[in-house]
């Protein structure tokens, strides 16, 4: 096989090739529940095309909740912080209580966008009840907090993602709850000027070092089956942590404990 037919397999380069392997994806067996079909992989790799990212990363990390293009924050923020939009994208502040990002855009440097999530935020929007938001806050409130900056300050970058526990039924099972804690006017603050004292304080945003893309992902889709109340998802949040406090590497948690993440597959099909 040659090197110009192996790229060709993982990155179509045209609408036939594009075609051909959101087919061969869908006869495998292997794709994401709810995105089994041809057409589905096929707008799941445009979104992902609109997005930067390549066939099998959208494949992978775009799935479709309620009728809603899903990413995890991280992947979300990765994006943000990739486009010619942003300037920079910064966590200010990160505890177990409280999580603050701010962002510039490019083409308005004078003035910095400020979001902030806290434990009282997650309290009233129902979300901390789950095993997942009672051992890991920091986690939890920093995804939060990114997608909705993300979201609110670059529209245009982001477009209709969400993560998927932002994506929720009410109890009724009819109609989705609205967004909670989401301001789509971005707050403009007068950028201060950083000096010696604070400069340390302030970090890039950058994917969380304790997770992975591919973990956060799952990560994120779990938690969105703890917030629905789903029979045995605290189980499969407390396995997947156990997982990543062992050091399993995130191909042998694809590999040896793929069950898991058919159970996800499954579970989200269900209430598709």
């Amino acid at each position: 096989m040659s090197k110009d037919n192996a790229v060709s397999i993982y990155e179509p380069q045209n609408r036939d090739d594009a075609t051909w392997a959101a087919e061969t994806i869908s006869k495998s067996g292997l794709a994401p529940a709810g995105m089994d079909n041809p057409q589905r992989l096929l707008v799941s790799m445009m979104h992902g095309a609109s997005l930067g990212l390549g066939a099998m990363q959208s494949v992978q990390n775009i799935h479709v909740i309620k009728g809603k293009p899903t990413l995890s924050a991280d992947l979300m923020g990765a994006i943000v912080r990739q486009s010619s939009a942003c300037e920079y994208l910064r966590e200010t502040e990160v505890t177990p209580q409280r999580v603050t990002m701010t962002t510039a855009r490019v083409d308005d440097p004078s003035h910095e966008f400020s979001r902030t999530w806290t434990m009282e935020d997650a309290k009233r929007a129902g979300l901390t009840n789950s095993s997942t938001w009672r051992s890991y806050p920091r986690q939890m409130l920093r995804a939060r907090c990114l997608s909705e900056i993300c979201r609110a300050v670059y529209p245009e970058v982001i477009g209709g993602f969400y993560v998927p526990g932002e994506i929720e039924e009410d109890k009724t099972g009819s109609n989705e709850r609205p967004e909670p804690q989401v301001v789509m006017t971005p707050e403009v603050i007068s950028r201060p000027k950083r000096n010696a004292e604070t400069s340390d304080r302030v970090i890039d945003v950058v994917p969380d070092p304790d997770f992975s893309p591919f973990f956060s992902g799952l990560l994120d889709r779990i938690q969105a089956l703890q917030d629905k109340g789903t029979k045995h998802a605290d189980s499969a949040a407390e396995k997947l942590m156990a997982l990543w406090d062992a050091g399993t590497p995130d191909e042998d948690i694809r590999q040896e404990h793929s069950g898991l993440i058919d159970w996800i597959d499954a579970q989200e099909a269900k209430g598709a």
